[in-house]
């Protein structure tokens, strides 16, 4: 649409869109930080070879994501040339330039430049294997929790539940026990077969 604007009125036109192009970059850089945060803490939480190599093609194809989205969390500082990253008496002025050239825009800031196509295709390739193994993985980590159990106390004549909040440290050490012996064993016990993501076509 940029480029094809033409007549005495495009460079108007053109400014319209390339405000709206800084917001919808801004607006990318902050959804993909938070998009790599998700990879990052499921990962963590079941830690696999596909999540693994996943993160790392999207860290290869937005070089500067996290510089950029710590810039624009602070921009504050950086529009008065007081950013961490800032030499000293910077001038205040703009922090972030857009460029529009080849069918492609970029977003730079204090050295940092990123390809805003390459890091939407990023995006979607990451949501897709994240996808893909939550389907296939995710009962493995949740499955504990809906075996999760409550302590019982007999009295002599009845039994009663234990509450949360009223149990024992070695009550609540050993429901911790079993969950993580559970989840360790549960991948063994279910014998799930190879597949491979439809996205990368790595085995999940």
């Amino acid at each position: 649409m940029y480029y094809r604007i033409t007549g005495p009125t495009a460079w108007r036109q053109r400014h319209k869109l390339g405000l709206l192009l800084r917001i919808d970059c801004l607006a990318l850089v902050a959804a993909a930080r938070r998009l790599h945060r998700i990879a990052s803490d499921l990962h963590r939480r079941l830690p696999s070879d596909h999540l693994d190599r996943a993160i790392s093609r999207f860290d290869l194809k937005t070089p500067g994501l996290i510089t950029l989205r710590d810039i624009a969390e602070h921009i504050d500082e950086y529009s008065v040339g007081h950013g961490r990253r800032d030499v000293t008496n910077a001038e205040p002025g703009d922090v972030f330039s857009v460029t529009i050239q080849n069918h492609d825009v970029a977003i730079t800031s204090r050295s940092k430049t990123l390809s805003v196509l390459a890091t939407y295709d990023a995006c979607l390739s990451l949501i897709n294997c994240l996808a893909n193994f939550s389907d296939e993985r995710a009962f493995i980590y949740l499955a504990p929790v809906i075996g999760d159990f409550d302590f019982m106390t007999y009295n002599g004549q009845n039994f009663e539940l234990v509450a949360r909040e009223n149990e024992t440290a070695e009550q609540a050490e050993a429901r911790a026990i079993l969950i993580e012996h559970t989840r360790h064993i549960l991948p063994k016990l279910l014998a799930l077969p190879a597949k491979r993501c439809s996205e990368c076509n790595e085995l999940i």
